[in-house]
């Protein structure tokens, strides 16, 4: 393995994959740098409705911390837990106004400037209902404890959104969808991580499965920097050469 990622310094590129796909996604040009066919990727999108969060074995976060009063009404705001999942980790994100929140301090200082919430006070308060405080919900963040989740779904890449909608007499619905390879161009993953990131997660995922007697280790860091575009002795993205 270190012979492995030695090669990978010196020449910056992740080995090849085949993606067999009816979609094309923001990763997929990585797969331009090298020669490796010997793996394939199988890439159908399929969406699932379930009747619950828990059924999809990831976590979730859905609550009326949105409630507040405007003149004599208690209006609720409904909120989307988005939960990525790339090889093997778990990404997760609050979705609210079509603004997609991917750490709690943001989403605390949007509801504090908009609406004069302390989201974080409500937060810290248990709720019997739901699986996860959002502190916790956040803290999920690439967490492998949900491995067995992928095997569960046979997919290297997935989505759970959970929403929880309120109608203006006061009742709610919800709403549980479990993406299968879905796509993730125009999602908002695209800020989580980069193409080589998604791309070096999914090869990994497939290889360990295929093979798991000889696992691939996660890239190192100053490899991820590198193919990222930036100098490691340096502040800023390298120029490109003319």
């Amino acid at each position: 393995m270190i012979i492995f990622w030695a090669a990978q310094r010196m020449k910056l590129e992740i080995p090849k994959m085949v993606i067999k796909s009816d979609f094309k996604d923001y990763y997929d040009g990585v797969s331009r740098y090298d020669e490796d066919r010997s793996l394939m990727y199988i890439r159908k999108s399929t969406e699932k409705e379930l009747t619950s969060p828990i059924e999809s074995g990831l976590p979730f976060f859905a609550d009326e911390f949105a409630k507040y009063q405007r003149g004599y009404r208690d209006l609720i705001l409904g909120v989307e837990s988005v939960v990525f999942g790339i090889g093997g980790k778990v990404f997760p994100c609050i979705r609210f106004n079509n603004f997609l929140f991917t750490e709690m301090d943001s989403l605390c200082s949007y509801f504090e400037s908009n609406y004069e919430i302390d989201l974080a006070k409500r937060s810290s308060v248990p709720w019997v209902k739901r699986k996860y405080s959002l502190p916790e919900f956040f803290e999920t963040r690439n967490s492998t404890a949900f491995e067995a989740i992928f095997e569960k779904w046979n997919v290297p890449v997935l989505k759970f959104t959970h929403s929880k909608n309120y109608t203006w007499r006061g009742g709610s619905y919800e709403k549980n969808t479990m993406s299968l390879n879905p796509v993730l161009s125009g999602s908002g993953f695209e800020k989580i991580q980069n193409p080589h990131e998604v791309y070096d997660s999914v090869y990994r995922w497939l290889a360990n499965r295929n093979n798991p007697g000889r696992p691939i280790p996660e890239m190192p860091n100053d490899i991820k920097i590198q193919q990222a575009g930036f100098d490691l002795k340096k502040s800023f993205r390298k120029e490109k050469s003319s």
